[in-house]
């Protein structure tokens, strides 16, 4: 049985959340959907939930992820392989759609069949249900540029896909990315030549939320899908004709890097100094970032390994030198 939109959703210990994010897509004023779940290996309630909900509705699909790596992109991509939509969107276990949302979306690809992709708005909500005031699809004069340097245009679930463009062109998620495999995915997309996708992004075009769980990040993975990100990109936008503006693009990143690290635990910036030195070096060997940046990173990261901020007269020193502060690390 074909269904005009899939829902792919990767799932792993979201007993929580998953059947509220279920609900929203029953609750849905489109009906023709199918809704595909793949299990990551949960190790609490959320298979047994979600079986159960399959079991009533055989709009909804319940597998186990079938190979490795663990993790959302093979459980995304399987999940695109057993799709049967014409389109498709990511939700994942803890978010929500609005009720309208799979109506209004299929309607507007509908009408313009040449897109690939389409973007509409969502909201955020904290854990207790209070929506904030808060919205995560923002407009850009060039969204490529946005997602290189880091300063993300908008999330998972907020596109809706063409399948055939998914299947052909982008090949699913890049399995290697443990994270930011989200930013990958859709800088990918918009390297692609003569892409064709819209923007909607007036709080009118609000029809999902995402959930605000704040939990402690991992600064390890985190710096790992950053080392691969300037790995991946770097050669690809040298191609193009709008290489410099790229490049530019890319340097932004290396400020959104150092504002997740130098905000980290002590422990943690100082157990992954070499990953980041690696990706200073990168940027700086790649003319990312000035020199005087490259050096004033290096510096930091001396003073991390040997706890030099914890002298008052370094501290006063380096005051003296101008160095108050780095991307939020309080000298």
């Amino acid at each position: 049985m074909s269904a005009t939109i899939s829902i792919v959703t990767p799932l792993f210990n979201n007993e929580k959340y998953v059947s509220e994010t279920i609900f929203s897509v029953i609750n849905q004023t489109y009906t023709d959907w199918e809704m595909v779940i793949i299990d990551d290996g949960s190790t609490d309630d959320s298979y047994d939930i979600v079986k159960n909900f399959a079991s009533k509705d055989n709009r909804i699909r319940l597998y186990h992820r079938e190979r490795l790596p663990k993790g959302g992109s093979v459980c995304r991509n399987m999940g695109i392989e057993k799709s049967r939509g014409k389109y498709i969107i990511f939700l994942d276990a803890d978010d929500l759609l609005y009720p309208s949302c799979l109506e209004n979306r299929v309607k507007l690809m509908e009408s313009k069949k040449d897109l690939d992709f389409a973007v509409f708005q969502m909201d955020t909500f904290s854990p207790s249900g209070k929506i904030k005031d808060r919205i995560l699809t923002h407009h850009s004069e060039n969204y490529l540029y946005s997602f290189l340097s880091h300063n993300l245009p908008w999330q998972t679930t907020c596109p809706i896909w063409n399948i055939n463009f998914l299947k052909e062109v982008l090949v699913g998620f890049d399995e290697r990315f443990l994270r930011l495999q989200d930013p990958e995915f859709h800088t990918r997309a918009l390297l692609v030549k003569n892409v064709k996708f819209e923007v909607y992004s007036g709080i009118e075009y609000t029809d999902c939320s995402y959930r605000v769980d704040y939990k402690n990040p991992n600064l390890s993975l985190f710096l790992d899908g950053c080392k691969l990100y300037i790995e991946t990109f770097i050669e690809k936008i040298r191609k193009r004709a709008d290489k410099k503006e790229c490049i530019n693009a890319l340097g932004g990143f290396f400020d959104n890097i150092y504002s997740h690290y130098s905000t980290s635990s002590k422990e943690d910036m100082k157990f992954n100094i070499p990953k980041i030195s690696y990706i200073n070096k990168f940027f700086a060997s790649n003319q990312l970032i000035p020199k005087k940046l490259y050096f004033k990173a290096q510096l930091f990261l001396i003073c991390i390994k040997y706890n030099l901020f914890n002298s008052k007269l370094f501290n006063f020193t380096l005051r003296k030198l101008g160095f108050n502060n780095f991307y939020g690390y309080q000298v």
